[in-house]
């Protein structure tokens, strides 16, 4: 693995087209010792190729590895993709606090990927079911509850409901939110 994988991460090139980086953790638990441990990856969007992994998620684990790389690398930069973590965009956009110093990719695009804004929409539209539900009825859904046996048709994209679902759907909320408060 060194002998064939050490040329291969050492070559100046495999970065040398890079413009727009994906950051996103991974969490391992130790079997034997149940310590989690965060390692965030950092992929080129347009590939689709792992680029480099670094230990943590947060902002100050974001600048050391930054830290670590030529100015001119982080220069050709125009895009960063990141899930929500206010780490990770603290470190992209704002000013390093032991340092003052602005962050190396303080004018890119920053963007957060699609899997992590449909769910915090779904996560969104789960509390409102969940707080119409309990105003109207003061607990709980139930099995019967015409929300809650819709709350998974709520999650699903229109484009995927039949006709049969969307009547379904229509019927669940007409009967549980006539105030229109989830809709």
């Amino acid at each position: 693995m060194v002998d064939v994988g050490t040329p291969i991460v050492e070559d100046p090139a495999r970065l040398a087209e890079v413009t727009a980086v994906g950051l996103d953790e991974t969490m391992f638990l130790h079997a034997r010792r149940r310590r989690r441990r965060v390692l965030t990856g950092v992929v080129d969007v347009d590939t689709g190729v792992l680029l480099d992994v670094f230990s943590g998620q947060e902002a100050a684990d974001l600048r050391r590895w930054m830290g670590s790389l030529s100015s001119s690398w982080l220069e050709q930069i125009q895009m960063v993709s990141v899930d929500p973590h206010d780490g990770y965009r603290s470190a992209v956009v704002g000013d390093d606090p032991a340092t003052s110093l602005p962050s190396p990719w303080r004018d890119v695009t920053v963007v957060v990927d699609p899997f992590h804004i449909v769910r915090l929409g779904n996560q969104a539209i789960t509390r409102c079911r969940q707080r119409v539900q309990q105003e109207r009825l003061g607990h709980r859904g139930w099995k019967d509850d015409p929300l809650y046996r819709i709350r998974r048709l709520l999650l699903v994209g229109s484009e995927r409901l039949d006709a049969k679902g969307f009547a379904k759907l229509q019927a669940g909320l007409d009967a549980g939110d006539p105030s229109s408060q989830t809709r």
